[in-house]
């Protein structure tokens, strides 16, 4: 079983790479899920502002963030497949009344790759290429750079402000989710 993990706001070094959700052939569809969309949308703007950052404050990091965007919105367009798959077939794994980071913690077996693979083949070249990306962006020469960056930030004083920020809309999306839980309840009883 592997698991998607949700990063901690220690680790929003990651978050550079879930970049806006929507890029030539890459675009993440909507779900119909409004907790889950919100949560893509919230990863989207959220790296996009430290891209942004970035980009105005580190030039030298553009080949790197350039290709974390293009990483990560892979990634991004894989889990959500793999969320549509569960909200289909596996709807009782998605957790909805344990909080934001168990509701995109999803549960996914290789077996429901296969099963994924055989109805859409998109399914099995997003795999390729995301792993194709991240392999890439590990091997880069400045990802250790780029990740010592965004670390010092998160302790700066100077961009506090946007830390608040961003932890109120998690908090938002953390409300979309609760109430979709208690939504979900009331249409089970």
């Amino acid at each position: 079983m592997h698991r998607i993990k949700f990063l901690p706001l220690a680790l929003l070094v990651l978050f550079l790479s879930a970049l806006p959700a929507h890029a030539g052939d890459q675009t993440i569809a909507k779900t119909g899920d409004k907790a889950w969309d919100a949560f893509i949308q919230l990863q989207t703007d959220w790296t996009r502002q430290l891209r942004d950052l970035v980009l105005k404050e580190r030039k030298k990091f553009k080949g790197i963030a350039d290709l974390s965007y293009q990483w990560r919105l892979a990634e991004m367009k894989l889990d959500t497949l793999k969320f549509l798959y569960l909200k289909k077939h596996r709807a009782d794994t998605i957790e909805r009344d344990k909080g934001l980071p168990a509701f995109v913690t999803l549960e996914w077996f290789p077996e429901f790759s296969e099963k994924l693979e055989k109805s859409d083949p998109v399914f099995h070249k997003q795999e390729v290429l995301a792993a194709s990306l991240k392999k890439k962006v590990e091997e880069h020469e400045n990802w250790e750079g780029l990740q010592e960056y965004l670390k010092e930030i998160q302790k700066s004083k100077a961009h506090k402000k946007r830390f608040d920020d961003f932890l109120s809309e998690m908090n938002t999306v953390q409300k979309i989710l609760a109430k979709s839980a208690a939504d979900e309840i009331r249409t089970h009883h």
